[in-house]
């Protein structure tokens, strides 16, 4: 009846369990709404079934929500939010080499965002670049722009929400070694002695572990195998080693 009076479909099952932090152990519902997939409803109760709990997932945050209002049918789902059109710049029909540098691309990037950028994650291979970046007007989305190696063509692929338990820190462009890139990148095989003619499959610029500093990693690989090469936001290594 809660499901149906407020929007949402009704769940699958039920679960018996702790949430996410280990905590408040007990029963667990999760409604969700084909109206609006950013939204959802969970409804728990304790391990006897009894003292109900409600939330809903509103804007990337958890708001608690009274039973009554749920009874009453007025904890519908919000209208969902328009789909960012997939947006495409045309190129200069000069073909790139990202691993001999990235400095104009992200600039070009800067300018369709049209704010400095609040970068998530930077991948880079032979094909292409793919930057994500936290919305300057929204840091509960990110955006991921890619940039085409064979014409230099910029469009904006997809729009995501940010996930509660990941790290939605942006970085700058400061705050990694972007001049030294392309040697740092040269460089990074003749780090692993046995791997010295190998060549680079991809790089990824992305805070480490858990929100630290934003370091490069290097893929490098040959005929037997695989090897990573990690620096760390100065430039310096901290890592290089056959996978």
């Amino acid at each position: 009846m809660i499901a149906a009076a407020n929007g949402y479909s009704v769940p699958e099952n039920v679960l018996l369990g702790a949430d996410i932090f280990c905590t408040q152990f007990g029963w667990r519902a999760l409604l969700t709404s084909e109206a609006n997939s950013d939204t959802m409803l969970e409804i728990s109760w304790t391990p006897d079934g009894a003292s109900p709990k409600a939330r809903q997932m509103k804007d990337g945050d958890w708001i608690k929500l009274d039973m009554k209002t749920l009874a009453a049918g007025t904890a519908r789902p919000p209208a969902a939010a328009p789909k960012a059109e997939e947006k495409v710049i045309a190129g200069d029909g000069q073909a790139r080499d990202f691993l001999a540098g990235i400095d104009a691309d992200l600039a070009r990037i800067e300018a369709q965002v049209g704010a400095p950028l609040g970068l998530r994650h930077i991948s880079i291979d032979a094909r292409q670049l793919a930057v994500d970046v936290f919305r300057a007007d929204n840091r509960k989305k990110v955006s991921t722009w890619l940039v085409d190696a064979g014409n230099g063509g910029i469009r904006l692929w997809r729009e995501d929400d940010t996930m509660m338990l990941d790290c939605n820190k942006p970085f700058a462009a400061t705050d990694f070694p972007l001049a030294q890139l392309p040697a740092l990148i040269a460089g990074a095989p003749a780090l692993i002695p046995p791997m010295a003619q190998a060549r680079v499959k991809d790089v990824a610029i992305y805070r480490s572990g858990f929100c630290g500093k934003p370091h490069v990693f290097i893929k490098i690989e040959d005929e037997r195998g695989f090897g990573n090469v990690e620096y760390d936001q100065r430039g310096k290594l901290v890592s290089a080693e056959i996978q």
